[in-house]
């Protein structure tokens, strides 16, 4: 037999041929329970029904942009591009179709139908597979085009429609014909799926593909056309989740939120049932553990790279869908599991740092001191002109902040200057978001870091320990130019951050670097003539931001600009930006030494004979006094061999 004559003799045995054989294969079945592939973690059945309830009293919404009316017609197309995607991923139905699953109720399944329909109706299936693959790859609102076949969403959308399927096949009220188009849609879906080059195997999107397409199959595995399918889905996945995260747990985009996303799919997976893997398990428990030190003191998720500031819902207890004990006592506050042991943490793949600790024995797990430094750089997706940046929370605050993410606009033209810089997205605030200005980074000569036409170098990170209370890390990446740059943090919870830069180029043409530092909004900030001073009026919490070594200025802070250029805005939320002050000093000349000194508190002196540093940064120490005593803090930075941090305090 043929192959071809092969595939025909099992596409004859399939019960997904006729309707009617359809229909009487599932009715004499159990209706399986709707496969839930939340980004979010999986909540109670008390809450779906009462979110399913406010999408059909309320409407829909995404992010800030509300869909008043889930009625046909539909406005597909003209909305923000997010929004558009949303919609053909068909994600009004991930809420209404598992509170049907949940109670049987018609109400909720019927706006499902009625959108399906109205996207079946603009045509959207009228298309074979040949000609739906032949235009992958173009993007989706380029000529007036859609999300209709958008890789990401079809995934999304297949195993919805494969539950809508089932569901309508077995009521007697909804015709023959309607079974019939969504059946045909339905195998269509597949068809797109199973294509290889179709699959968008290196980001996410190849992850929800894999996903969607194994949760559409696995309530029709049994049958013959679709066996194939479904263990095509099971390999995928398998391979899309070591790509999607190193063996340490954490996430390969550069982003918590992905990492949190993508976590809580596989884990809602899991719990339906449709992944059953001991590989998959040991993944999803170190992948678990790892987030829960990107986890602010507050709850938040560290909102770096396309991350937005958030809060896991307190009325959902979204402490109680995570089993690891770490993860539950970083999203309960302390509250439940095990504490996360303090100090520093390391995922050396990835290139993350972490510090967690108590400035003092009493202090809440809220009252923590944290700091987030990350240097890795493993691909263009969702990386931000950001390398060795870091985020600081302390005194029950964030105090240094990341820009976050605002949210996906409009596509760059692909022959624009800001595609050739990295930019896929339009908007100028997305822009500045994603820019080396924006972040607590070495913006040099303007410019922001490469990411496209560049080779990626996996994680900078070199050294790092800590000792007397004090933690520190250190960096080292080459930029555009030749410009070789490395960076020390050195960190001491609930007092300081020292934040040291060595930029050196590979020839004497001079050059403008700018050490960035981006202040949480609650803090108001003035420029004094050697330091600019910062206070939140409303907590008391006070920083001095002083130059340690000489040959630095002081630059204006902003806040809130637009022109010349953007700067001094923060993302507190999807699609919202606030102002915030941006901070800088600058050095010019073929090379720069940046010693630049945070304290918490307002009584802070440099002690000049007592600092120093030697031009290449390998070796320096900085003394100061401050409300607290008098300090010195020596490092070495040797080329070869181990590299040492020494603080030393005494009361003054």
């Amino acid at each position: 037999m043929t192959r071809a004559a092969g595939a025909a003799a099992v596409a004859d045995a399939s019960r997904l041929r006729d309707v009617a054989g359809f229909r009487v294969w599932r009715q004499s079945l159990p209706l399986l329970p709707f496969e839930c592939l939340d980004t979010a973690p999986r909540q109670s059945a008390e809450r779906y029904q009462r979110l399913a309830e406010r999408i059909l009293s309320s409407g829909w919404r995404c992010g800030s942009h509300l869909v008043e009316d889930l009625s046909a017609p539909i406005a597909w197309q003209g909305g923000p591009r997010s929004v558009s995607f949303h919609l053909h991923s068909w994600d009004p139905h991930a809420i209404l179709l598992m509170a049907y699953s949940l109670t049987g109720q018609w109400r909720f399944l019927a706006p499902c139908l009625s959108v399906a329909l109205d996207w079946l109706d603009r045509g959207n299936d009228s298309r074979g597979a040949a000609e739906i693959l032949a235009a992958r790859g173009s993007d989706p609102q380029a000529g007036g085009g859609s999300f209709a076949w958008y890789d990401m969403a079809v995934g999304l959308r297949s195993y919805r429609l494969g539950y809508l399927l089932d569901a309508a096949a077995r009521l007697d009220d909804v015709p023959d014909d309607i079974v019939a188009r969504l059946l045909h849609s339905f195998r269509l879906h597949l068809e797109v799926l199973a294509d290889e080059a179709f699959l968008v195997a290196h980001t996410n999107h190849g992850f929800y593909q894999a996903l969607g397409q194994l949760a559409a199959t696995w309530r029709y595995r049994d049958d013959a056309m679709i066996a194939g399918s479904y263990r095509q889905a099971m390999q995928r996945v398998r391979a899309m989740l070591d790509r999607q995260y190193f063996r340490e747990g954490t996430h390969r985009e550069h982003s918590p939120g992905y990492h949190l996303a993508t976590l809580a799919t596989i884990k809602n997976a899991t719990s339906s049932g449709i992944v059953e893997d001991p590989d998959t398990s040991t993944l999803i428990a170190a992948a678990e553990r790892a987030l829960a030190w990107f986890v602010l003191p507050n709850g938040n998720i560290a909102a770096v790279g396309d991350t937005d500031p958030w809060t896991l819902d307190p009325a959902d207890e979204p402490a109680q869908r995570f089993s690891d004990p770490l993860m539950r006592w970083a999203l309960s506050q302390g509250r439940l599991g095990e504490p996360i042991p303090y100090g520093l943490k390391v995922f050396g793949e990835g290139g993350w740092l972490a510090v967690r600790a108590k400035p003092r024995a009493t202090a809440s797990c809220a009252e923590e001191s944290y700091l987030l430094q990350w240097a890795g750089f493993h691909s263009r997706t969702h990386k931000h002109a950001d390398h060795l940046s870091f985020l600081w929370f302390d005194a029950g605050e964030e105090v240094v902040v990341d820009a976050g993410r605002y949210f996906y606009s409009h596509r760059t033209e692909p022959d624009s200057p800001e595609y050739r810089q990295g930019y896929w997205y339009g908007d100028p605030h997305r822009m500045y978001v994603e820019s080396t200005r924006a972040h607590n980074c070495v913006e040099i000569d303007g410019q922001d870091y490469q990411r496209r036409a560049v080779k990626p170098f996996g994680s900078a990170l070199r050294r790092w320990g800590g000792a007397d209370g004090v933690f520190w890390s250190e960096c080292d990446v080459s930029h555009a130019d030749a410009i070789r740059h490395a960076r020390l943090l050195a960190f001491r919870p609930g007092h300081f951050l020292l934040v040291c830069d060595w930029l050196s180029g590979g020839s004497a043409q001079s050059h403008r670097f700018d050490q960035w530092f981006h202040l949480a909004p609650a803090f108001e900030v003035e420029a004094a003539i050697d330091r600019f001073c910062a206070v939140d009026p409303h907590r008391g919490t006070r920083l001095s931001i002083i130059p340690a070594l000489p040959g630095t200025r002081l630059l204006a802070p902003e806040k809130g600009v637009n022109e010349p250029r953007i700067q001094g805005w923060f993302s507190d939320r999807a699609g919202s930006l606030v102002p915030n002050w941006a901070v800088a000093l600058r050095a010019e000349g073929p090379s720069a030494a940046f010693a630049t000194l945070l304290v918490l508190g307002d009584e802070v002196a440099i002690d000049s004979a007592a600092t120093q540093a030697n031009p290449s940064g390998r070796k320096g120490r900085i003394g100061w006094r401050d409300e607290r005593g008098v300090h010195r803090l020596s490092f070495e930075r040797p080329r070869l061999g181990m590299g040492w941090v020494n603080f030393e305090t005494q009361a003054g």
